[in-house]
């Protein structure tokens, strides 16, 4: 029984849907789990890209799972900082003299 409960404790902060959870045991000993959900993504916007479609930006997100109506998770938006700042790196290493 323990190690069930452990197990479902894990799965649920494992899923990256919640921005907090609380356990708790009433009087009783049933267990009360409290989440606060993470917002859904209402929209995305770009802003400055003349070098790239949108289209391609959003097919971009999408892949890695960042698209409207998906949970927002913010080390997502880390993640795609450091891939936006490697993509400028090599832009800049490459470009002819």
């Amino acid at each position: 029984m323990k190690a069930k409960f452990q197990e479902s404790i894990r799965s649920v902060y494992s899923s990256g849907f919640f921005k907090n959870i609380d356990f708790r045991k009433d009087d009783s000993g049933v267990l009360i789990i409290s989440v606060l959900e993470r917002p859904p993504i209402a929209s995305i916007n770009f802003e400055g890209n003349k070098d790239k479609k949108t289209e391609d930006l959003e097919d971009s997100l999408n892949n890695i799972g960042f698209k409207i109506g998906r949970n927002y998770d913010p080390s997502i938006l880390d993640e795609i900082e450091r891939s936006l700042m490697i993509s400028i790196l090599v832009l800049v290493n490459t470009m002819p003299e």
